[in-house]
Formats: C-alpha cells, sequence, structure tokens
C-alpha cells in the first residue's frame, strides 16, 4: 500500500495485487487519513475474489473448472454459478460482435477475453465502489493490465486523468481523457505478442471507452479482428495500425 498527496485536496491510496497473469492497481482517492481499515477491508476482499475467479477460470491451472470443461469433466448443467455466468455472457458476446469475439477456439473453450474485464468490473461493484459511501473516500479506481473501472463521487470535483499509450513506443502517450465514471479497454498484441485469435495482423492496438468495462473490453477484442464490425453508438473506439495511423471508429447504427 502506498499513499501520495495528488493535489492539495485529496491523496490517493494504491494498491497492488498479482494475479491472473497480469497486475491490478486498486487507487482511492481520500479527502485525509481517515477510515482506513476499511479500505483495507475492501482490498483484501477484492483480492480474495480476483484468486477465487483465477481458480476457476484459468487455462493454465489443471484442476481448474475450464479445464476440467475442456477435459469433458464439467458441462453445461453441472457448471457453477459463475462459470455457467461467463459461458452463457461470451455466447452473448459472440452474438453481439458478429462473431469477432469468441471464447470457442480451436485449441478448446477460452474465456479469458471475457473473465478479466468482467472480474475487474464486478469485484469493483462488489467492494470498491460501495466505498463512495465513506464521507472520506472521493473516488476509486480498478486497474487490471490497462483495463479500468472506476467510478467518483457525483458532486465532488475529482476525475481520473487516463492516459493511452503509443503500442510503438511506450514512453509516448497518443490520447488522454479525463474520466468521472466509466471504463476504458485497450487490447493489442504490442505486450502480449499475437494472443487474439483471428486478429487482423494491420491492427495492432485498439481502445474502447464505455461505461460497464466487461463489455468496452470484449468490444476492444473483436475490434482487434475487424475494425469495421458494428458497434453500440453509446460506445467509442480507437485503433492503431501497424503504419501508426490512429483512426476513430465511426459508429453509424446500433449493432
Amino acid at each position: 500500500m502506498t499513499i501520495k498527496q495528488v493535489n492539495q485536496k485529496y491523496k490517493m491510496i494504491s494498491f497492488v495485487y498479482l494475479g491472473m497473469g497480469t497486475a491490478f492497481t486498486s487507487q482511492i482517492v481520500i479527502k485525509d487519513d481517515s477510515q482506513q481499515s476499511e479500505i483495507l477491508n475492501a482490498q483484501a476482499a477484492l483480492e480474495k475474489w480476483l484468486e477465487d475467479i483465477d481458480d476457476i477460470f484459468s487455462t493454465y491451472k489443471e484442476n481448474s473448472e475450464v479445464s476440467q470443461y475442456n477435459r469433458g469433466e464439467v458441462d453445461f448443467l453441472s457448471m457453477s454459478e459463475e462459470m455457467r455466468f461467463v459461458y452463457v455472457s461470451c455466447a452473448q458476446a459472440s452474438e453481439a460482435t458478429h462473431h469477432s469475439f469468441n471464447a470457442m477456439l480451436p485449441s478448446g473453450y477460452d474465456p479469458s477475453g471475457f473473465v478479466k474485464g468482467w472480474a475487474i468490473e464486478e469485484g469493483f461493484n462488489r467492494y470498491l465502489r460501495p466505498l463512495l459511501d465513506l464521507n472520506n473516500v472521493i473516488g476509486a479506481n480498478l486497474n487490471g493490465g490497462g483495463d479500468m473501472q472506476m467510478a467518483s463521487k457525483e458532486e465532488s470535483d475529482w476525475n481520473f486523468e487516463i492516459a493511452v499509450l503509443d503500442p510503438f513506443d511506450k514512453t509516448k502517450i497518443i490520447a488522454e481523457l479525463s474520466m468521472k465514471k466509466g471504463a476504458i479497454a485497450t487490447s493489442g498484441i504490442s505486450e502480449r505478442g499475437s494472443h487474439i485469435f483471428g486478429a487482423d495482423k494491420n491492427i495492432l492496438q485498439t481502445t474502447v471507452i464505455g461505461a460497464n468495462l466487461q463489455e468496452v473490453d470484449v468490444w476492444a477484442t473483436a475490434l482487434m479482428v475487424d475494425f469495421n464490425t458494428r458497434m453500440p453508438n453509446y460506445l467509442k473506439a480507437f485503433e492503431v495500425n501497424q503504419q501508426g495511423s490512429i483512426l476513430e471508429k465511426e459508429v453509424v447504427t446500433n449493432a
């Protein structure tokens, strides 16, 4: 846990938790040092939630429920509640994205493209968002590998300042956003390589902005496959291609 003064009015408490093959950073914006026990308890519960989700959905753990499903040891009727929710949500995401997003891969069932965004959003709503009911807490953000779900008190003057990095040079910023609430997800191949099945080789990175992370994360993955696929008009998106061009997605219709 670290605490730093971010401006004359507010401090920020930050926690880093390593799991699911990435780093999760919780940021809690506070007025003073009071009510820290409530914040610590919320963070501990969040970390336990993320650990439990990884135990269910990791494709790298032999005893995870996903691994059992791929071996034929679990079916839809015997799935856990969490597994069934993700299974149905991935099917719905595939339909919504015109099959640009797909958890059914040649190698087996892999819902990782949905699970991280959902786990961040759900964990945020369960454990960090309630902290806004405390008098001392102004805002909260959960960042997992650059995908974020955030909220601030409506009456506050706090906004989270978000930078989208250049995939060609991580020391450079290609977009800056000031967000009071909502979600942002970036998908690409510059850090993890070609991990998205069917990705367009000319697209290096996509970023999607909206209200809910599980949705924008799905669309960030889908747009890596087909940036021209129809997307809901309440979302915003842009891509960086191999030529270094930054192209904003034109949304002309609801998906």
